[in-house]
């Protein structure tokens, strides 16, 4: 089931020892895989009954690094559960973890006791001679002392005491040399995925590529060669070039959230993404025609398609049934609008108007349109005077020219005051305001100045007689 299985443990458990002060004990193996590898399984031997334990995986540790800990997490691995009856036995791990040749990496486990106020250390001794029984006929059996020498090395064994890890080499509390722990991994199956494409995975980002040219294969829902390591998937590049979205390829790729489609993909085939459960947005390219039963079927997470045709072709894409999470989720089409929308602007002169009651004034209203005006083909002129002191009237078109033109609007003065004459360019059909200017108008009471002028100039006329009345009142005043 495995291609290899690596650990340090020798001969079997010896000198293994307990401490009565603490119930719960973390240690840790290294090792550098062999070739580009998928850990899937720890084995573990335990030396009591119901035991809690933790596994997690430490990628990427350095050369020189001392602390299991130091590398990258691969969380999607951590790998819990109880051990009820002592003894060995192998752990199938959450998720695989895709490793790379070379890469040394760790297993830390942490494991407590539930029904003991002490904890076994499951090490072996650090060697030793030992009486070994032989067999040399029927009944007969000669003994002889054999020396044991474990196989560990410093910077591969370690274990966590006094709030800090040591390297067992350097734990004195015992004669330990190797912790029980062994690991088993698969080979790393052909990176192909189709007659001319190829996969690889970036194990510090978390990318799944996938290059070359033609039609992915096939699968099964559990035999993709990334399957074991599927939790550790969180971002997949399609490079251009490949023609489609192979069926069941990226099936339960449960923490995956970006995927890049080329303009390549003709189709995206039968559960493709099914349980993509993270995924919150997929950008669908023009080129693809037909999304088959379940491609995008419990992505329960999709909320946004982004598509860079119009709706129009939008629609017809074949996409079958049971697709609900993508068809429930907002659509982006190409906007329809051109894109050099339309403009209006809108000038008066004058912008402030002094108009007698009873008399009028003119206004011209000159508007121009720029931009891809195409969709709007009328327009109309509209004004509004506020507080009503006045009415008004729009005069003929001075240029009859659709793009820009010069419009009249006069006003007529019905009552003294001042207020505002609001005047807009509207889309005749839509009735969309297209601009608007505001007019500051004052309508004065002329009545009144023509009175006022009549007083001066009868004052002037007496002022002019004023000699004359005097000199007659002095002449002719007795009479009176």
């Amino acid at each position: 089931e495995y291609d290899h299985i690596y650990g340090y443990n020798g001969f079997g458990i010896h000198d293994w020892s307990w401490s009565d002060k603490k119930t719960t004990l973390q240690y840790a193996n290294t090792f550098v895989s062999a070739e580009s590898e998928i850990l899937e399984a720890v084995g573990l031997w335990t030396m009591q009954d119901n035991l809690d334990y933790t596994i997690q995986i430490y990628r990427g540790l350095s050369s020189s690094a001392t602390n299991p800990t130091k590398g990258t997490l691969v969380s999607a691995c951590t790998t819990t559960g109880n051990v009820l009856r002592h003894g060995y036995r192998t752990v199938k791990l959450q998720s695989g973890c895709l490793l790379n040749a070379g890469e040394r990496y760790a297993v830390v486990v942490t494991i407590k006791a539930k029904s003991h106020n002490f904890i076994v250390y499951p090490f072996e001794g650090d060697g030793g001679t030992y009486t070994y029984y032989r067999y040399t006929s029927a009944n007969n059996y000669v003994s002889e002392n054999k020396t044991i020498v474990y196989s560990s090395k410093r910077g591969e064994i370690y274990i966590y005491d006094s709030s800090q890890w040591k390297d067992i080499k350097d734990y004195t509390s015992s004669n330990f040399n190797n912790a029980f722990l062994n690991v088993y991994t698969k080979s790393v199956p052909t990176q192909k995925c189709g007659d001319n494409v190829y996969w690889s995975f970036d194990s510090s980002t978390g990318t799944l590529n996938i290059t070359g040219t033609g039609e992915m294969w096939k699968y099964a829902s559990d035999e993709t060669p990334w399957y074991s390591c599927r939790a550790n998937i969180k971002a997949i590049v399609i490079g251009n070039g490949v023609t489609n979205i192979g069926e069941r390829v990226f099936w339960d790729c449960m923490n995956l959230t970006g995927v890049t489609i080329p303009d390549s993909v003709a189709s995206i085939d039968y559960a493709a993404f099914y349980k993509c459960a993270s995924l919150k947005q997929v950008t669908i390219p023009i080129s693809v025609k037909t999304i088959d039963e379940y491609a995008f079927s419990a992505c329960t997470s999709l909320s946004d398609v982004y598509y860079p045709g119009t709706q129009a072709e939008w629609d017809k894409i074949d996409i079958q049934e049971y697709n609900s999470s993508l068809l429930n989720a907002t659509l982006h089409v190409k906007s329809t609008q051109p894109d050099d929308p339309a403009t209006c602007t809108l000038t008066l002169s004058p912008t402030s108007l002094t108009i007698p009651k009873g008399g009028s004034g003119t206004v011209k209203c000159s508007y121009t349109l720029s931009g891809d005006y195409s969709s709007i083909k009328a327009i109309n002129c509209s004004f509004e005077i506020v507080d009503g002191i006045a009415t008004g009237k729009f005069g003929n078109w001075e240029k009859n020219n659709y793009g820009n033109d010069t419009i009249p609007l006069t006003i007529y003065g019905q009552s003294v005051g001042a207020t505002k004459v609001n005047i807009a360019i509207k889309n005749r059909d839509t009735g969309e305001i297209l601009a608007k200017e505001t007019l500051s108008l004052t309508v004065e009471d002329d009545s009144a100045e023509d009175v006022s002028l009549w007083d001066l100039f009868w004052d002037f006329i007496l002022f002019l007689l004023s000699p004359f009345i005097l000199l007659f009142d002095l002449l002719f005043g007795w009479l009176f």
